[in-house]
């Protein structure tokens, strides 16, 4: 249902807060006095749309607002607090808990694009990108991660004899990284399954799927090896993928990569080239790569470019 509150808009600053929580009346608070709706909140059957801030996701019925600061809360636990800021002349709001600045869609659109687009990025061994993809699994996510693709085009060309291109933290899943200086991927529970093709051998597209009752594989150059136990869900998966090392970080990987997708239950999430940005790049670790090359979402892009 629908809840409105007695203040009207354009009447100066206000602390608002909405609580949606399932099987209770939708509330809204303004400046402490609250109205509820007539019926309850019922189980979110769209969960995978993200949530847009000044419009709807669309995106469609624009809102202009001052904005003083934003917190968003899921199942009691802060997920994002936004402050405003101005980065490289550039208004937008930041995000105090995860360290990740935002700014307007239109304004990605301009100042987003990398000058160049080049021919592949390369990490050191000492830097990581965080791809901001949860894994899963079922039951922690909505809706529930039964699929995910992994598809690089990439030369791994050192690290540990057991790094990672693709991981995430604690060992649960790791699908694309080397085990005894071979092309491999980990899934907890699943085994693992290891390519006869060695790392520091030029140029590859590496193929790892982790489908939910099926085994884990992964494919170099067409060619399929795969674990002897299927992929179930796990209750740790609870970190995102970072590129170039395991979520920590750690078992930092070198590599040169080309390109990277990864789909989850069959849709595109990310889609990485490697280009050079306004700003140069950073050397040491963090979101940024080497020769000042880094990766940007060509599709669904949700923040800035990381890399």
């Amino acid at each position: 249902g629908n809840t409105t509150s007695g203040v009207a808009i354009n009447t100066g600053r206000h602390r608002v807060i909405t609580t949606a929580v399932n099987g209770q009346k939708l509330a809204i608070s303004v400046d402490g006095v609250t109205t509820t709706a007539g019926s309850n909140v019922a189980t979110f059957s769209n969960g995978e749309n993200t949530l847009y801030i000044f419009a709807r996701k669309g995106p469609d019925r624009y809102c202009s607002a001052k904005l003083w600061g934003l917190k968003i809360y899921i199942n009691d636990e802060l997920v994002r607090d936004f402050v405003p800021g101005i980065k490289n002349t550039v208004a937008g709001l930041y995000d105090m808990l995860n360290d990740v600045w935002y700014v307007s869609q239109s304004v990605k659109e301009r100042h987003n694009e990398p000058q160049v687009y080049i021919d592949y990025v390369k990490s050191t061994g000492s830097q990581w990108v965080d791809s901001g993809v949860l894994p899963g699994p079922a039951g922690n996510v909505t809706p529930a991660i039964t699929s995910m693709i992994i598809d690089a085009d990439v030369d791994i060309t050192g690290g540990n004899s057991d790094c990672d291109l693709v991981g995430m933290g604690s060992n649960n899943f790791e699908p694309m990284k080397t085990y005894n200086g071979k092309y491999s991927a980990y899934v907890k529970n699943s085994y693992e399954t290891t390519s006869g093709v060695a790392i520091d051998s030029g140029r590859h597209r590496v193929i790892s799927k982790a489908v939910q009752g099926q085994k884990l594989s992964i494919s170099v150059d067409g060619v399929t090896t795969t674990a002897s136990g299927n992929v179930t869900a796990n209750s740790n998966y609870n970190s995102t993928l970072y590129l170039f090392a395991r979520h920590g970080p750690d078992r930092y990987c070198s590599a040169k990569l080309w390109g990277m997708k990864i789909y989850i239950n069959n849709i595109l999430k990310r889609d990485f080239v490697p280009g050079i940005f306004r700003h140069a790049a950073r050397g040491g670790s963090g979101r940024r790569s080497e020769q000042a090359g880094r990766l940007c979402r060509v599709r669904r892009i949700q923040r800035q470019p990381v890399g």
